[in-house]
Formats: C-alpha cells, structure tokens, sequence
C-alpha cells in the first residue's frame, strides 16, 4: 500500500478538484440543488467511479454528469443512475466512438475529407481517430457491440459496406444522445 497510497490519494484530490469546480458553478446556477437526493447520489457514484479511472474524458464525463443530475430537465434518477454506470464501465475509446458515431459530420469535418467509402465503420473510426490502426478491428467491433448491448447505438453490422449517403447519417439511438447530452 505505501506505492499505492499516494497515487490514490492524488487522484483523489484531483478529483475533488474537479468536483469543487462544478460544485461551484451550480452554486450561481441552482438554488439548493445539494439538497436533492439524486444530486447526493450523483456525486457519492461519480466520485467511485473517478476513482478507479486515469482517463480524462472520463474524468470530465462523470463532472459533466454531476454537474448536469440537479438542472431541471435532467433525466429521472434510474437513468441518471444507469448513465453514471456506464461511465464507469465504458473506456474513454467508447465515449469517442459513440460522439463520432451521432454526429458524423462533425467528427469527419475535423479530422478532414473522407474520400474512402465502402469498408465499414471501421474506416470512420480510423479516419476519425487516427491513432486507432486496423490491427484494432477486433477490438474496435468489440466496442461497437459494447455500444449495441446497452442500447446507445441502433444495431448494425460493423463490418457492413457503407455508401457515401450512409456515412454521415446518425448511429445513436435515442438513450445515446440523452446520454451524451447527460455527460457533456
């Protein structure tokens, strides 16, 4: 533990950091908002799954979540609740993929012209994340699926043959773009 501890202990206080920050501007946003149990329980899940991740995107995800869970339009508490577990069971890779995934266009126009067509999502993912290589196909359908089983994307075969129509439509369903407005 004596390795262990002060590495914990930083991210910890990083974390708080964050939390203070966002604590901070609802303040000016939301009258009483700590006083409502879900706020309570937003934080207490966000703060256990902060602690057990590195990866920034996260990071920001679940202070995005916290700091989204007291405004009003907010999702029910049993989605918020299931929202915050797939942060945490989610990779920072999953989260990019799903954002390129509902809103191709924009994810294409920043990352330049996409001339190639007919290779599947793959050649999205990697023209959108160029650091991802084709040895990751596996892994990268993997993630689709992952994104599939919990309902953020419509279903599809990854390795389907996608037309130049077909390639800036949207890919997320319904519970997908509620939870990335949730954790944006």
């Amino acid at each position: 533990m004596g390795l262990i501890g002060p590495k914990f202990e930083q991210r910890r206080e990083e974390w708080l950091e964050l939390l203070a920050d966002k604590i901070s501007e609802l303040e000016s946003k939301v009258e009483g908002f700590a006083d409502t149990p879900m706020f309570v329980t937003a934080v207490l899940e966000a703060t256990s799954a902060a602690l057990k991740t590195h990866e920034r995107e996260k990071l920001g995800a679940l202070r995005n979540a916290v700091g989204n869970s007291p405004l009003p339009g907010a999702p029910d508490d049993s989605t918020q609740l299931l929202f915050l577990r797939f942060v945490d069971e989610l990779s920072a890779l999953h989260l990019k993929i799903l954002a390129i995934l509902n809103d191709p266009n924009h994810s294409i126009e920043k990352a330049g012209q996409l001339n190639e067509f007919g290779t599947g999502l793959a050649l999205l993912i990697h023209h959108c994340i160029p650091e991802t290589t084709e040895a990751q196909e596996g892994f990268l359908e993997q993630i689709h699926r992952d994104l599939q089983n919990r309902g953020l994307v419509m279903q599809e075969n990854f390795n389907g043959a996608i037309i130049r129509e077909r390639a800036t439509q949207k890919r997320t369903s319904p519970l997908g773009e509620n939870f990335l407005k949730f954790i944006s």
